[in-house]
């Protein structure tokens, strides 16, 4: 047990100290001569503490524990919270909205309820308020993506660094914080000190321990530019294709692999079908030719896959105005990002102003003498081609490998002097080899 006395005031304190956890305190008042009154109570540390001047020091060898430093954890915790800030990865800025709280604090007393309609009317308020943030911190990864050498050059540069668009984001800031949300999230885009143009994703909040003040202010800052640029390169070149796809004089649709489902068409197929884009959209492929056509038409799309990436066929199309309307498709198989489709490209033989019968007999004759170029053997693969026979359906038709197949398909594009799949159905289909 330790005692502890102090006086003072006509007033004797024994502070009794039993434990670490407990001690009693006896108050003893003088009320005159000869008179006194005595006050005892019990403490734990869970009750006020004594005043610092009557609180009991701890005597060495007493076989009191010596309390913990407080003060000394404090700055090692506070040591590892700047470590932490200063080598983040992403750019951390500390900020001091004090001023601006109380420009705001006094909008509101003066009657302003509507702090947007305010901008609106006095736009120059934005940047009045903008010179009021106090940068108090920034990290290492802020200084490099500004490309500051130092905090010092950080500072001089933070004019340059914020442009008009910083300050529509910072008004939409201040609004955010006016109608007390508790953290601001949005784009924007900043420069650099060498006047790169960069884009961020912005946060920041106060701290919960400052909202009367908004002395501490949290930034969080991400550079997004890599990323906004590979978007904006996707959708040019998507934007790209689909002029591409939409103008073609050809007539081209894209449909769902897995489904069969028309998911887009140009110009071009609706003119062949005589139909709306509408009304072709988001029917079954095999629905637009004709009955007798249909299972050759799923079967077209079938054959499209990843162990053969295209296949064609002749095929009958059923027209709007209910007249059969005979096409040469050719299907090619495409997988983007996991979702698989068929590209389809149809040529009608009938499409253009019918040749004069001079026209016509000249190209009969021409077929007539490329047919003498091609063997039996070739005209008979070339049948199966037209039918939408894949290259493992004639091999396995015909008992001979694909890489026959393939080889004698080669050799009559190269008779024939034909260079597209397509251009061989279509010569196919007019020199009437078909199944």
């Amino acid at each position: 047990m330790v005692l502890i006395c102090a006086a003072g005031g006509g007033e004797w304190t024994t502070a009794a100290v039993c434990g670490s956890f407990e001690y009693a305190l006896l108050t003893i008042r003088r009320r005159g001569e000869g008179n006194y009154t005595v006050r005892k109570s019990r403490k734990t540390p869970s009750d006020d503490p004594l005043p610092r001047a009557q609180t009991p020091a701890l005597v060495p060898g007493s076989g009191l524990a010596e309390p913990p430093d407080t003060h000394h954890e404090a700055r090692l915790q506070e040591g590892r919270y700047s470590e932490h800030f200063e080598h983040a990865p992403v750019s951390l800025w500390v900020e001091d909205f004090s001023d601006i709280k109380r420009r705001l604090d006094s909008l509101k007393r003066n009657g302003v309820e509507d702090l947007r309609g305010y901008f609106r009317k006095y736009p120059e308020e934005v940047l009045a308020l903008a010179r009021k943030v106090k940068v108090v911190r920034v990290n290492e990864a802020t200084l490099r993506l500004f490309g500051a050498r130092g905090t010092e050059e950080f500072h001089e540069g933070l004019s340059v660094i914020f442009g008009k668009e910083s300050y529509d984001v910072f008004k939409e800031e201040l609004i955010a914080f006016w109608k007390g949300k508790p953290l601001f999230r949005s784009e924007a885009t900043n420069l650099t000190l060498n006047g790169d143009r960069i884009d961020i994703l912005l946060q920041v909040t106060v701290d919960p321990g400052f909202q009367d003040t908004w002395s501490r202010v949290y930034v969080a800052i991400t550079d997004v530019t890599a990323l906004k640029e590979g978007i904006e390169e996707l959708r040019a070149s998507e934007d790209k294709y689909r002029r591409v796809f939409a103008t073609a004089r050809a007539p081209m649709m894209l449909v769902d692999h897995d489904s069969g489902i028309v998911v887009e068409v140009n110009e071009g197929v609706c003119r062949v079908l005589g139909l709306a884009k509408s009304e072709i959209v988001g029917r079954h492929f095999a629905e637009l030719f004709s009955p007798e056509g249909r299972e050759r038409a799923g079967a077209l799309l079938r054959s499209c896959g990843k162990e053969r990436d295209f296949s064609a066929g002749s095929l009958h199309a059923h027209h709007g105005s209910g007249r059969s309307v005979p096409v040469s498709a050719t299907a090619a198989y495409i997988e983007v990002g996991g979702v698989r489709h068929v590209s389809v490209c149809l040529n009608v033989a009938n499409e253009d102003k019918p040749p004069s019968p001079k026209v016509a007999g000249r190209r009969a004759l021409q077929r007539e003498i490329l047919l003498k170029r091609i063997t039996g053997r070739e005209r008979e693969i070339l049948r199966l081609i037209v039918g939408g026979h894949t290259n493992r359906a004639i091999a396995g038709k015909l008992q001979i490998s694909e890489k026959t197949v393939e080889t004698h398909r080669s050799r009559m594009m190269q008779k024939l002097d034909i260079h597209r799949l397509a251009d061989l159905v279509r010569f196919a289909v007019a020199a009437g080899l078909t199944p």
